[in-house]
């Protein structure tokens, strides 16, 4: 973080959680799951905790004591096996709809069923636990994936999925423990390091989350989903660790920077909020505040996902892989919307979605066959026909594409998109005649705001100057000199009103100078100066000036304005 260097806070570091001098009793294991079940009543308990006293007494047979003969290294023996499979009691499922509620009782008994090694029968109980939690059931989980984590101790898999299971069920101590243990593991180190300092944060230690975290990106982290993803959740952390240590500069750097990596995470917006009032940034701090929700940063966990590999049915398969593109694995989510459709080739969510991740992941091909297997479907939709456009100018196909679009505008004729693809198209085959005419409608329409306008607005722009093939601005005749005036002013308002509209929203990119919006309006700016149009554009400067720009955005238009006269 910028401001690190500059904290009134400091430690040497050291390590976040103290190691155990030595390995925790198994029996102790299970009697700690024992006390995070809820206790109704002296004669009552949940199915939850009859599963936990079922370890303990359990729990002697896994560390092996006694046994008539020592089985071989990471094979429990044969009647811890039968034990585990028999004592293990299931929740109440009948809350669930009937083929899930199958599905786990399927996966439950699977662990009767003959296993060569220690290591499949933990992993038979770690599926079940995947299964349980995915349903709500947390409790019974946890312990599903401590039995998991007792049968082949050196699985770095089953203690990530313990961790992750006592994070969710609140043993954060138990959950950070597992966490460190994971720092150096090459493929869960840096989950690991990421939940530990949110761990670490949520008992009331800012400090070690800033240590455990480093302030910069890994390289090439934010050029994919899943690494933006990982880089919001890390500065979140950050953010909110430099809040809680007075750090409100610093706080806002990196909550800004995460909400415009994930715009989603709206819970974001209140410690962002209140580093603003801390600020003395009243305005900004308002804005902030009425933006906050409940979405926090999620990371997507990929253990879960492949263990959890249970058809239920082709809406199960299509819920998950919409969880798994929105925390940014594409190519997990291609493969479930392929999954869907063999269970259901007529679903029209997992035939989007397939179009989508498919176009996404570079696979037009496949991205096209199921598009137009959804036009088969509805043959009416005019969002499936731009979205075949879109894949035909892709491949160059401009006869088809064309067809397609106009096909989206015949369907709804204020399909902005549509059109304005349409007018690009028209103008990259040269016909400038028809680009001018598509963008004339689409501006004409009171629906066509925003950045869309923006982009309109400065298309329509490059045509008129490009039409005129006049040597500069200067030498343009009148009639195209006034029309390129209006729109030049016109783009100028666009943006500002793009400006208000996005005000306090880190998400939008228009923090950045490098934007296009503000780009297009300097440049129209300087275009009325070219025409000659002073006094216009010193309002237009003026205008742009009355909303909040970037630094370097500003001092553009600030050393404009004086050369305009009044």
């Amino acid at each position: 973080m910028a401001e690190r260097a500059g904290r009134a806070v400091r430690a040497r570091r050291r390590p976040a959680i103290p190691h155990p001098a030595r390995r925790r009793r198994p029996h102790a294991l299970a009697e700690r799951a024992v006390r995070h079940v809820p206790v109704e009543s002296s004669r009552h308990r949940s199915a939850a905790a009859s599963t936990a006293i079922a370890l303990v007494a359990l729990a002697g047979a896994i560390a092996g004591e006694p046994a008539s003969a020592q089985p071989s290294p990471g094979v429990p023996p044969e009647e811890t096996r039968r034990a585990l499979a028999e004592e293990f009691v299931l929740p109440d499922l009948g809350a669930l709809e009937p083929a899930i509620a199958a599905a786990i009782e399927r996966r439950y008994r699977g662990l009767s069923e003959p296993a060569a090694d220690g290591g499949r029968l933990a992993e038979r109980w770690a599926r079940l636990a995947a299964l349980l939690v995915r349903y709500g059931f947390a409790e019974p989980a946890l312990a599903a994936a401590h039995v998991a984590r007792e049968l082949e101790p050196g699985e770095p898999d089953w203690v990530y999925l313990q961790a992750v299971l006592a994070d969710q069920t609140g043993d954060l101590d138990d959950a950070a423990r597992s966490y460190e243990s994971l720092l150096a593991d090459a493929e869960w180190g840096t989950l690991a390091r990421l939940r530990l300092a949110s761990a670490e944060l949520e008992r009331g230690r800012p400090q070690s989350t800033l240590e455990l975290l480093p302030d910069a990106p890994a390289e090439g982290e934010e050029e994919h989903a899943a690494g933006r993803r990982i880089a919001a959740r890390r500065l979140s952390l950050l953010g909110r660790a430099a809040l809680a240590l007075g750090d409100a500069r610093g706080a806002t750097l990196a909550l800004e920077r995460a909400l415009e990596l994930a715009p989603e995470a709206n819970a974001l917006h209140y410690p962002l909020g209140l580093a603003y009032r801390q600020l003395g940034d009243v305005d900004r701090a308002r804005s902030a505040l009425a933006r906050r929700g409940d979405r926090s940063v999620e990371l997507f966990d990929p253990l879960l996902a492949r263990l959890d590999e249970t058809v239920v049915s082709a809406h199960d398969l299509v819920q998950r892989a919409l969880e798994a593109r929105a925390a940014g694995d594409v190519a997990l989510a291609s493969d479930l919307y392929s999954r869907a459709l063999a269970e259901d080739p007529s679903n029209l969510a997992a035939l989007r979605g397939h179009a989508g991740t498919a176009a996404a992941l570079g696979d037009t091909e496949t991205a096209l066959r199921s598009t137009e297997r959804l036009l088969e479907l509805e043959p009416d939709h005019s969002g499936t026909w731009f979205n075949l456009g879109v894949l035909h100018l892709r491949q160059e196909r401009t006869d088809a594409a064309e067809e397609a679009l106009r096909r989206a505008l015949e369907l709804t004729p204020e399909y902005g998109d549509a059109r304005y693809n349409l007018a690009l198209l028209l103008r990259d085959r040269g016909d400038a005649a028809g680009a001018r005419e598509q963008l004339e409608r689409l501006l004409a329409s009171p629906n066509t705001a925003g950045r869309l306008r923006v982009e309109a607005l400065e298309t329509s722009l490059r045509l008129v100057l490009a039409a005129a093939a006049a040597g500069s601005p200067s030498q343009l005749a009148p009639a195209v000199a006034d029309r390129a005036a209006v729109l030049a002013q016109e783009l100028v308002d666009a943006v500002v009103v793009l400006a208000e509209e996005n005000a306090g929203a880190p998400g939008s990119g228009l923090g950045e100078a490098s934007d296009p919006a503000w780009r297009a309006a300097l440049a129209a700016v300087g275009l009325l100066r070219q025409l000659g149009h002073d006094q216009l554009a010193r309002q237009a400067a003026d205008h742009l000036a009355s909303v909040e720009l970037p630094s370097a955005v500003r001092r553009q238009v600030e050393t404009l304005r004086p050369s305009l006269r009044p």
